[in-house]
């Protein structure tokens, strides 16, 4: 069992990993929001690509 003078180390360890799980999630959370900031992007760029596309074709379909 831990003695009474190991005990502020324990509780400094406790603290260490209690912050480091902190920056954990917090890295979690802004990476999630990269993702998906990422993925909206995609789909805008997405959106636009196809609208060009078919706006292409329409004119190549129209072309004399």
């Amino acid at each position: 069992p831990p003695t009474t003078s190991a005990l502020p180390a324990r509780r400094k360890q406790v603290r260490f990993l209690e912050d480091g799980q902190t920056l954990l999630e917090r890295k979690r959370e802004f990476l999630t929001r990269l993702v998906y900031q990422h993925s909206r992007d995609f789909q805008d760029h997405n959106r636009t690509t196809k609208d060009a596309v078919e706006t292409a074709y329409r004119w190549l379909r129209n072309a004399p």
